[in-house]
């Protein structure tokens, strides 16, 4: 973990036809900032446990929530 630099991940999300927020995280890479999203997303909104992100981003899409794509804050 040392040699591993952090960095912030952010992801556009609008539920239910609410007005859109971001949620962030950090991570040690996307892969892990995904699967740190999916789990506290999953769980909050009650969904099935997803196979991947994009099976978890088809999932949000049917239960009513809308996922951007997840960026590292240093792209902006």
């Amino acid at each position: 973990y040392d040699n591993c630099a952090v960095s912030k991940y952010l992801v556009p999300i609008s539920d239910n036809g609410g007005y859109p927020y971001i949620v962030s995280t950090s991570a040690r890479s996307i892969e892990e900032a995904e699967r740190r999203i999916m789990n506290k997303l999953t769980n909050e909104w009650d969904l099935e446990v997803p196979a991947d992100w994009d099976d978890f981003c088809d999932n949000a899409f049917e239960s009513g929530y809308y996922i951007g794509d997840i960026r590292d804050v240093e792209e902006f």
